[in-house]
């Protein structure tokens, strides 16, 4: 039970702050499961079976939670939100499959074009996860300190009457 994990993991916290969560639970025989509450979230990836042979294509992703633009749903103190808010997922994952659980700042500056572009060198060479997960974080971060580019951000700005060009400087985890 996902969400009562992240409740017992809420209510041993004591520092002021607060948090988006995204929880994924994989089984032996391959089902996922997962709760994301806020903007960090996953995506399953998984590569084509038709050439390229390292082109990705997204077959499972959580959607954002927020209350209004830029104000998202998140735990802790004068938060109103809490685990059960959070939006449950499930799906398969097959072998190959890649599972990506990210922060806010990888989503707000790639598109999943850029996302799925950004692993794909790596994975062709056949590098570790840490190496793609690395890969993944530069692309973020570069694209979020590029003043005037299109971006997932920009675009939601101005679909919330907002004027914003470029990237959002954020934290970026992956």
């Amino acid at each position: 039970d996902l969400a009562r994990a992240l409740d017992t993991a809420r209510s041993r916290v004591t520092a002021v702050g607060t948090c988006t969560a995204c929880l994924v639970h994989l089984s032996a025989s391959g089902s996922l499961t997962a709760l994301n509450l806020g903007d960090s979230g996953f995506r399953l990836l998984r590569p084509s079976r038709v050439s390229p042979p390292h082109r990705l294509a997204v077959t499972l992703r959580s959607r954002e939670q927020q209350h209004r633009f830029n104000c998202p749903f998140q735990l802790g103190v004068g938060s109103g939100d809490s685990a059960a808010d959070g939006a449950v997922y499930s799906g398969v994952v097959r072998a190959g499959d890649l599972l990506l659980l990210v922060t806010d700042g990888v989503t707000d500056n790639l598109s999943e074009r850029q996302i799925c572009e950004a692993l794909a060198g790596p994975l062709a060479r056949g590098e570790p996860a840490r190496s793609l997960a690395a890969a993944l974080a530069a692309s973020a971060h570069e694209a979020s300190l590029q003043p005037g580019r299109s971006s997932p951000f920009a675009a939601a700005a101005q679909n919330a009457g907002l004027s914003h060009s470029g990237g959002k400087p954020d934290d970026v985890t992956v």
